[in-house]
């Protein structure tokens, strides 16, 4: 018999007889996806996916909870408008290929619809007013991962953010939004709008034009970034391979894993690394253990935040010619010999 046990840390569920509602970090139940709202030196957007007929009154709430003037539509209509109009939204369809950047013109009216919303070049007009009467422009493609962030990072560049921050402050709020394709257009994102212009009076001389930078690749950039913010206890140097101590197949280790997204609660995994996934943010790792006769496997991602601690309790005590030790699952031999000692004597020091 063979068990395998592979966590999915990243999701979270109520259960309701044999169904399941996702909840958001707030324990708020969304019966839609729930919208992304992006706030930020007084312009404010609402990032969702394409709502339908069916559930349109859901998305109409949240547009009025967060007062939402204008809805733009990046995508093929997949709902009237005429219950919009109603409550005072206007809807402006938009529409471009899906994984792609926006036109130029798209653009222009995009930062012509925000110049008329949220008032003068520094929208003050929008940042004095009352939390509740604040206006707020909605965006959405068909999943609200693709089209419509690349719309808000275009704004958020506009307002003096730099490119790469733009797609990493909107990543952060809404996982999975920009492809590589899209990440590339922004990052040669010129401003169309400069804020600080000089008085008349003041003459600007003309300067040489800038020497050609080469860049480092985008992708890798931002991956360092991330890595570097979730890397708070030395698992990267744990598993690299630069390091002569580093975890490697073979090594029994004991992980200590969070239950629960509010992680007042931890459960224990022991077992040997029978397989190593190097790729930068979704490196993984898979332990396997014998339980009763029975293997049990578990995989973690080295950087999730589920993931409290990774103490190695034995180095790989031989150097095995394969990177996954797939094959101990029919042919355990000695290397799980060790581990029902290693746990007795983790137990005693508990105690």
């Amino acid at each position: 018999i063979r068990m395998r046990i592979i966590p999915r840390p990243d999701q979270h569920y109520t259960m309701s007889g044999r169904s399941a509602t996702p909840v958001n970090a707030a324990g708020r139940s969304f019966l839609i996806n729930p919208p992304t709202f992006i706030d930020y030196k007084g312009v404010r957007f609402l990032i969702v996916d394409a709502p339908s007929n069916n559930n349109l009154p859901m998305y109409l709430k949240e547009f009025k909870r967060y007062n939402v003037t204008d809805v733009v539509r990046c995508c093929e209509p997949t709902y009237s408008k005429g219950p919009l109009e109603e409550q005072g939204i206007k809807v402006h369809d938009w529409v471009f290929g899906d994984g792609e950047a926006p036109p130029s013109s798209i653009i222009q009216q995009w930062l012509d619809l925000i110049q008329s919303r949220f008032g003068d070049k520094d929208h003050g007009d929008n940042e004095k007013k009352n939390k509740a009467i604040k206006a707020c422009i909605a965006t959405h493609c068909v999943a609200g991962l693709g089209r419509a962030p690349v719309l808000v990072a275009i704004a958020l560049i506009e307002e003096g953010m730099a490119p790469l921050d733009s797609v990493a402050y909107i990543r952060e709020r809404r996982r999975g939004a920009i492809n590589n394709k899209q990440l590339k257009f922004i990052e040669g994102y010129k401003r169309r709008d400069s804020k600080f212009t000089p008085p008349s009076n003041v003459t600007v001389p003309s300067s040489a034009p800038a020497p050609k930078v080469t860049r480092k690749n985008v992708i890798e950039t931002i991956t360092k970034e991330q890595i570097s913010q979730l890397d708070t206890d030395g698992r990267s140097e744990l598993f690299s391979k630069k390091n002569p101590n580093a975890v490697r197949p073979g090594s029994i280790l004991l992980v200590e894993n969070y239950t629960s997204k509010s992680k007042d609660t931890t459960a224990t995994f022991m077992g040997v690394v029978i397989a190593i996934r190097r790729k930068g943010l979704d490196t993984n790792f898979t332990l396997r253990n014998i339980v009763l006769k029975v293997g049990v496997e578990q995989r973690f991602s080295l950087y999730s935040p589920m993931l409290k601690s990774i103490k190695v309790l034995s180095p790989a005590k031989e150097k095995f010619r394969r990177a996954k030790l797939f094959y101990l699952r029919d042919k355990p031999g000695k290397v799980f010999q060790p581990l029902q000692g290693l746990w007795k004597q983790e137990q005693q020091k508990d105690m």
